[in-house]
């Protein structure tokens, strides 16, 4: 299985350029999901908390972070 996962020095780059981070199966089955470990192994190589990555928020703050980028979109 060929994977595209940031390395964790690019992620440790990554969040000290403010880039928050999203972890991403790209499922396309239900049994893909188990993916999901790969992105966080990453991850915790790089010491990314879970305040850096966006999807591991509760769906309001999720959809309010959402909001957020987009009212901000529209103003510039």
């Amino acid at each position: 299985m060929s994977r595209l996962d940031l390395s964790d020095v690019h992620l440790r780059f990554a969040k000290a350029e403010g880039v928050k981070i999203i972890i991403n199966t790209d499922a396309h089955s239900f049994t893909d999901y188990t993916r999901m470990k790969y992105g966080v192994t990453q991850l915790r190589r790089a010491w990314l908390r879970r305040d850096d990555v966006v999807n591991t928020r509760s769906a309001r703050e999720f959809t309010g972070w959402l909001r957020s980028r987009r009212a901000r979109q529209v103003s510039q």
